[in-house]
């Protein structure tokens, strides 16, 4: 003992004090959590400054924790248990060689160990070991099945068969040139009949080249090979081969001797074995031979899902070539020509009509289920009845297929409703022709008879040929041609009945302005010769001249209406030129008829005038001395009243007296009518006025008179009483 040094004593204390600590016995604590809770109470305060622990064993009834540790011993650590951790008051130090050590804060660890705990509650944490082996099983098994239905495939591929692969892929090439054909016509603009002509036209060309295609044309080439051909020479190919044992028996190919002719090198063992592949190769075609009827099933289910598909391609690419119409209405991009008419009640309608156009189009989409269905059919072609064994073949049924099919009826119903839409955009459209409307109400209203009898002057004329005239200019302007979408609108039938409209009414008014100015022409040359006879009368006599003058006067007075009526009928004739009327050579002849006759009234007139200044002196001295001679006259009256026999009441019977001067009244009324007469004719010749004296006091004279005996007269007659 003496001879240890200090350095050995104190190293033998540590070991002693170590061993100690493995020797002393733990309080109850076995796990981590009974550990948190030691360190927890006791602090400081206890001599256990360390506790050791390692994970839990694993256990089927009790789920995967890594935070659940249990205590061991110090002396177990290095034997039983590699990786471990060491908990005192501060945290856990994890020892896991040869990974380096590190420290975890018992707080950390209690977080983290609650955080767990947390999410193993949750339903995809808690039982995601379960669903994660579940899945891989049934991923395996899956994969098992798939094996082995690839394996029952492949022994009935026939794209893994040399006999059938390259058939297949030629019959694959002769569905994609099926989907070259076109069921229907090129978008371009068409009249409804014309469209439908075209599109069974167009149909039936396809339907010629599914069937070439199918069953093959007569004077084929050999580059243009059918399906049928194909699977023929398959056919052909197989029974050839399943008949090679019967035509050379195998055993011909050995002779008596057990040699080989063909080839006497051989060894036994190489002859059998060629003698097993071409056993294996004959039943390998016989097994071949059996497969022909799926086989032709197969390339008919081919043709079937080409022609469908193309059915249903067709259709939504036609679809899609009328949305793209209606959503460009660009110009020369429309399918159908609608023209546009007026009806009754202020109505407009299109030909063809909405329904009429749907009608077309529900009759092309039957058209494309019908050619798809009338292909000739793989299945029943008489060469291939053998290979079925007299099993009737039942293969789909093409047209079912179509129109049951989603997407096809989807675009049946969109075509429909393109078409409506597109349908209003027109309606629309049509009323910006309303302003037409009027000149198709006029050929109801108009009536040639109606108008002759309101006995139309050059204004009416004038005005009704200007209104005409102006319809057939805005006829012109109008716009017969509209592209929109779908429908390219023309007026072209509506502007040819606005034309015969116009026309007729303007042919009416022609007719009538043509026979207005034949009959002007011949009333007024009448009138104006009456007139030129008048004027060439030479007058005799002052009554006669004072007429003359009189008329000339009144043809002076209405010179203007001769000139207006001249400028009428000329304006009438100018409208008949203007307007291209054919007057007759008999018409032209009634107004150089009309003319000579303005012509020879003018010369008239002037001729008459010089007359009538030639010979008015004369006729105002005759005036003058007539007025004078009646003038005398009246004086004579007056001094025969102012006799005795008028004046002495006792020397006259009031009677006779009366009767006298009823007859002095008579002639005094010649006189006074000859003087009144005479004044007017003063008026014409421009005289002056003349001197009423010798009326005036004839007339009082008279009066006096004949009151003066008529009272003398009735006082006579009462006396007698």
């Amino acid at each position: 003992m003496a001879g240890e040094s200090g350095a050995e004593v104190a190293a033998k204390k540590a070991k002693d004090s170590v061993e100690a600590l493995d020797t002393e016995e733990l309080p109850e604590i076995n796990t981590s959590e009974d550990a948190i809770s030691f360190f927890a109470k006791h602090g400081q305060q206890t001599s256990i400054k360390f506790v050791h622990l390692v994970r839990e064993p694993e256990s089927d009834l009790k789920p995967f924790n890594p935070y659940d540790l249990v205590v061991v011993l110090r002396g177990e650590l290095h034997a039983h248990h590699p990786e471990y951790w060491t908990m005192s008051m501060s945290g856990l130090v994890h020892v896991c060689p040869p990974r380096p050590s590190d420290f975890i804060p018992l707080a950390e660890w209690i977080r983290q160990s609650t955080l767990f705990n947390v999410l193993r509650t949750i339903q995809f944490f808690r039982r995601y070991i379960d669903f994660k082996l579940f899945r891989i099983w049934h991923q395996n098994v899956k994969h098992r099945t798939y094996l082995k239905q690839r394996s029952r495939l492949f022994k009935r591929f026939y794209l893994a068969r040399p006999s059938f692969c390259q058939t297949l892929i030629d019959i694959n090439s002769k569905c994609h040139e099926m989907k070259k054909a076109h069921l229907t016509v090129k978008t371009k603009n068409y009249e409804l009949v014309e469209f439908m002509k075209k599109s069974d036209e167009q149909r039936t060309q396809a339907l010629n080249t599914f069937d070439s295609l199918v069953a093959g044309a007569a004077g084929a080439s050999e580059q243009q090979v059918s399906m049928q051909k194909y699977i023929d020479r398959v056919a052909e190919d197989l029974s050839n081969r399943s008949r090679m044992p019967d035509e050379n028996s195998i055993d011909e190919l050995e002779d008596d001797s057990g040699h080989h002719g063909s080839d006497k090198s051989k060894s036994m063992y190489q002859v059998r074995k060629e003698k097993a592949a071409r056993l294996a190769a004959v039943r390998k075609a016989e097994q071949e031979l059996l497969l022909m009827d799926d086989f032709i099933r197969l390339a008919d289910y081919m043709t079937v899902e080409t022609l469908v598909m193309h059915a249903i391609s067709t259709m939504q690419t036609f679809l899609g070539q009328l949305q793209e119409m209606y959503e460009a209405q660009a110009r020369n991009k429309s399918l159908f020509e609608v023209n546009l008419n007026f009806g009754d009640n202020g109505h407009s309608y299109f030909i063809p009509n909405l329904e009429d156009v749907k009608e077309g189009l529900v009759t092309m989409t039957e058209g494309v289920v019908t050619i798809v269905q009338n292909v000739t059919r793989l299945l029943y072609l008489p060469t291939m009845k053998s290979h079925f064994h007299g099993v009737k073949p039942q293969g789909p049924h093409t047209a079912m297929m179509v129109k049951n099919d989603y997407t096809f009826l989807k675009v049946k119903e969109d075509i429909d409703e393109v078409l409506s839409k597109n349908y209003e955009v027109i309606e629309e459209y049509s009323k910006g022709f309303e302003s037409y409307r009027v000149m198709y109400e006029e050929d109801k209203l108009w009536d040639v008879e109606t108008f002759q009898a309101r006995k139309p002057t050059f204004h009416d004329f004038r005005g009704q040929i200007g209104k005409v005239r102006e319809w057939k200019v805005r006829i012109e302007r109008m716009q017969a041609l509209e592209y929109k979408g779908i429908y390219k609108v023309t007026a072209h039938g509506l502007k040819e009945v606005l034309d015969k409209v116009v026309n007729r009414i303007t042919e009416d008014i022609k007719g009538i302005l043509l026979k207005n100015f034949v009959s002007k022409c011949v009333q007024f040359s009448a009138d104006l010769h009456e007139k030129v006879t008048v004027l060439n009368k030479n007058p005799e006599g002052l009554n006669n001249f004072v007429n003359y003058m009189g008329s000339i006067s009144t043809m002076e007075e209405t010179r203007i209406t001769i000139d207006s009526k001249v400028t009428e009928i000329e304006e009438l004739y100018d409208m008949l030129v203007k307007f291209d009327v054919r007057v007759d050579p008999d018409d032209e002849v009634e107004r150089d008829n009309m003319l000579n006759e303005v012509k020879n009234f003018t010369e008239g007139m002037e001729e008459a005038k010089g007359r009538v200044s030639q010979g008015q002196v004369d006729m105002q001295e005759k005036l003058v001395k007539r007025v004078e001679e009646n003038d005398e006259s009246l004086r004579k009256i007056a001094a025969e009243l102012d006799s005795f026999e008028y004046s002495d009441p006792h020397g006259s019977h009031s009677g006779t007296v009366l009767e006298n001067l009823a007859e002095q009244e008579k002639e005094l009324k010649n006189l006074e009518a000859n003087f009144e007469k005479f004044a007017a004719f003063q008026g014409t010749l421009d005289m002056p006025e003349f001197s009423q004296e010798a009326i005036i006091e004839a007339k009082a004279k008279y009066e006096n008179r004949k009151m003066v005996w008529g009272t003398f007269d009735e006082w006579n007659k009462y006396q007698q009483e």
